[in-house]
């Protein structure tokens, strides 16, 4: 009887956290909105900073590509991002081009749970190590070569 309460209580506390996540990346979605067709050469992303259902940070990526959602996110955050959940739109680059790694930006915040809506399709984010060090939060970056072939058929 009481692991039929446990359980029960459970999947309400799942349901409602899945409910949450849905909330609040839709919220990240409509703030990458914002810089729609501004942030030339990068895309328009949106980041939600949650501690305790408490948004404490949200950026967006702003005109010109820079600086990226994440790292506007985490700065308006401040030290509320530590233990905090980050709600990104888009999988944080994990590559040195203008500017640093958000992964490495978002690691160092030591944000716990990191929901993203999607991967980029970029073959330099690949390349460098995107889909090992920010997706499965492993170091060090691997190249394109040592990551597993893709099977079609599976």
């Amino acid at each position: 009887m009481i692991f039929r309460i446990l359980e029960d209580q459970f999947a309400q506390k799942s349901r409602e956290s899945k409910a949450a996540d849905i909330r609040f990346m839709q919220l990240a979605l409509t703030l990458g909105r914002r810089g729609q067709g501004r942030t030339w050469p990068n895309p328009a992303v949106g980041a939600i900073i949650v501690k305790d259902g408490v948004i404490v940070g949200r950026g967006w990526t702003q005109p010109g590509g820079r600086p990226h959602a994440e790292v506007e996110a985490l700065r308006h955050a401040g030290d509320a991002a530590q233990g905090a959940t980050l709600y990104v739109t888009l999988e944080p680059c994990s590559h040195f081009g203008k500017s640093p790694p958000c992964a490495d930006a978002v690691i160092s915040a030591s944000a716990p749970r990191r929901p993203y809506a999607i991967t980029p399709g970029i073959s330099v984010v690949f390349a460098t190590g995107g889909r090992t060090s920010f997706s499965s939060w492993r170091y060090p970056r691997t190249t394109r070569s040592a990551l597993p072939a893709e099977n079609p058929s599976q």
